[in-house]
């Protein structure tokens, strides 16, 4: 028989079941406290059993639908911006040709200065409206990575008034500037625009879609509208080389750009604006998706929280109940035996 331990102690062996009890209660108390949180099962491999590689695909799924929300936010903001810019565009085409209109029927010198001052000003915010960046790229800049697409409306003009001061007559010098604005090789192409030939990215919705949802600053709509501007600024300023009696004419024809280059503009709009219904769609469409790969991994991996919360609470009963124990061990003694 072997000996009794000393009067006050447990055995050894009682001593380390009451350890390996308390450590397995308080691991088992950690993981039901982090199910009950995440609502996750705290080893997903031994609740997935044979369904490992579903999981894994989901997963992988759920990481590029995350990647395809971001590239889709990021094309929402800059199809956002560029509408804002086209409707900017626009509204100056519609302004400027209402004033002109009237100057040119009265044949007022102070309704024709007021006219070329607002051809003017109307330049410089359009270049300012389509010289728009996001991140550092310019939003009309075509598949450019640099700065702005548009030279500074000064420039602009400057060229446009020397172009037209030395043509010989009204007919020459309109057709002369809208050679310049119009050949690839020309002055608009080499000078002016400064963003790329080619389209800037399109958008990669999902796998196998990419929509384009961006527009040009050298697309003929905005070389109308700019070749009007500072056309018509140019006419209605005496202070130039251009002919007295060629004004009117210039103006004339520069009035009838500005009304193509608003109808161009609105379809250039309404272009961006089917892109943009598509990205809405696909977004939608991403959305639901990821929606159902969630609730698919929450019956694989997942963890009813009530449940675990529950068994959290049996847990914490049960160490409770440890700690008295073990307490009252502690206090044994041969003076309290005897009480």
């Amino acid at each position: 028989m072997p000996p009794l331990p000393p009067l006050g102690f447990p055995p050894q062996s009682d001593q380390a079941q009451f350890r390996s009890l308390l450590s397995q209660l308080r691991t088992r108390g950690e993981t039901v406290a982090q199910e009950a949180v995440t609502s996750r099962a705290a080893d997903p491999a031994k609740s997935l059993g044979g369904a490992v590689g579903e999981a894994i695909e989901i997963q992988r799924t759920l990481t590029d639908l995350d990647d395809y929300g971001q590239a889709i936010a990021l094309a929402e903001t800059r199809a956002g911006l560029a509408q804002t810019s086209l409707s900017t565009a626009v509204t100056l085409a519609d302004e400027v040709f209402a004033s002109v209109t009237l100057a040119l029927q009265s044949e007022s010198p102070v309704a024709r200065d007021t006219a070329g001052r607002e051809a003017q000003e109307a330049l410089g915010r359009a270049v300012a409206a389509l010289n728009v960046s996001l991140g550092g790229r310019g939003l009309f800049a075509g598949d450019s990575a640099g700065g702005p697409p548009l030279s500074a409306p000064e420039t602009i003009l400057a060229e446009t008034t020397a172009v037209l001061s030395a043509a010989p007559g009204a007919a020459a010098a309109s057709a002369a500037l809208r050679d310049a604005f119009d050949d690839p090789a020309g002055l608009y192409a080499t000078t002016l625009y400064q963003g790329g030939t080619g389209n800037a990215p399109p958008l990669e919705a999902r796998p196998g879609e990419r929509i384009a949802y961006q527009a040009r600053a050298d697309e003929p709509p905005v070389r109308d509208l700019l070749r009007a501007l500072s056309a018509l600024a140019a006419a209605f300023n005496p202070s130039n080389a251009i002919a007295e009696n060629d004004r009117p004419l210039i103006a004339e024809r520069a009035a009838a750009d500005l009304q193509a280059a608003s109808a161009g503009l609105t379809a250039m709009r309404a272009r961006i604006g089917s892109a943009e219904e598509r990205i809405a769609t696909v977004k939608t469409e991403n959305t639901a998706l990821e929606t159902a790969l969630t609730v698919r991994t929450n019956d694989l991996i997942g963890r009813d929280p009530t449940v675990a919360a529950a068994e959290l609470q049996a847990v914490e009963t049960q160490l409770e109940t440890l700690f008295l124990t073990t307490a009252r061990f502690n206090q044994l003694s041969l003076a309290n035996f005897l009480r």
